[in-house]
């Protein structure tokens, strides 16, 4: 008898758990590019993808050691999959899973990845270069 009482107990727990969980997908945005091509040479690298994560307590709150799953970060990440300078015919995919406790965010960014030719970078991009292997270090 109690173990029936103590099952019974655990389903209903569990049924509830189910009814305060949920999960969204919203298909982001599409772009020609992530930065201005301005009808510079480039060569086509191939298709890649970028995904980060983010876990937040409450839904709201961000730990200080996790990450965030922001989509800059997906679109480095999608870069540096194929070491390019950027990327061109991007599509990005939000997606959130919502739990008691926590929520975890997710953006997907797929895109074309693209390399200019004959080191026609602007001085804004030279300088993020810079600041990106002095991160990887």
């Amino acid at each position: 008898m109690i173990r029936k009482s103590i099952c019974l107990k655990l389903c209903l727990l569990f049924a509830l758990s189910l009814l305060l969980t949920s999960c969204a997908y919203v298909p982001g945005g599409i772009a020609p590019s992530n930065i201005p091509i301005n009808g510079r040479e480039y060569d086509i690298l191939g298709p890649t993808h970028g995904r980060e994560s983010g876990f937040f307590l409450l839904g709201i709150i961000s730990p200080p050691f996790g990450r965030r799953g922001h989509m800059k970060d997906a679109i480095l990440s999608a870069k540096k999959r194929k070491k390019a300078d950027a990327l061109i015919d991007i599509t990005v995919e939000h997606r959130e899973l919502w739990f008691v406790l926590f929520t975890i965010r997710t953006t997907t960014v797929y895109g074309t990845a693209i390399r200019f030719k004959n080191g026609t970078r602007t001085k804004l991009e030279n300088e993020q270069k810079l600041k990106q292997s002095k991160e990887s270090k």
